[in-house]
């Protein structure tokens, strides 16, 4: 009966042991990363829409020579049976579409989900501005709009469709993937150019 005892009180110590260090271990682990609270990073928003935008000049580039590059970008990186181009004008400097990223989400479960994206660049002499808005995916639950998923993220009103670390994920991975396709643009843009300034 003593063994039962001493058993007994032994396991409820290492119980309180392991607990007491699983405690500390995840006090340290904030201490040195700080608390995860699952917050998308902040996102350019244009009347409720994500909207990425900028002006961009590029140094010695005719009109011309960018609406080139504009199209080779598309052609390489879009061009698909899933996009399309919806404006095709060189005279006028203008190149609309839409474009398609797949990418596996770790947050889907290491599937494949796609962000599909609107975008409009108007090219001048020496410069050219472009938007990309009007993001959206598919995932489990069907279609969905980043700019809705965001707002959720922000809001304590709305009734949550995702979970919050879902939605950080996929927020994060958007805009991650967004400003990539943004910084590829660029370098095609500046493609033959002996000077490039913001």
């Amino acid at each position: 009966m003593k063994i039962l005892i001493l058993s007994a009180i032994a396991l409820l110590l290492n119980a309180t042991a392991d607990a007491q260090y699983r405690k500390e271990s995840q006090e340290s682990q904030d201490r040195l990363v700080g608390k995860r609270e699952w917050v998308s990073p902040p996102l350019p928003l244009e009347n409720g829409r994500i909207v990425y935008s900028e002006n961009v000049k590029v140094g010695n580039l005719g009109r011309e020579n960018l609406f080139k590059n504009a199209l080779e970008w598309y052609n390489y990186n879009y061009k698909s049976a899933d996009t399309r181009l919806t404006i095709e004008k060189a005279e006028e400097g203008r190149l609309s579409g839409t474009g398609l990223i797949k990418y596996n989400a770790a947050a889907a479960g290491g599937g494949e989900v796609p962000i599909i994206f609107y975008f409009d660049l108007f090219i001048g002499d020496g410069e050219y501005a472009y938007r990309f808005y009007d993001m959206y995916g598919v995932d489990g639950s069907g279609r969905f709009d980043y700019a809705e998923m965001y707002r959720e993220d922000r809001s304590t009103y709305i009734k949550p469709r995702w979970d919050k670390r879902y939605r950080y994920e996929m927020l994060s991975d958007m805009n991650t993937m967004i400003e990539m396709s943004i910084a590829h643009l660029m370098q095609a843009m500046s493609k033959n150019s002996s000077v490039v300034t913001k």
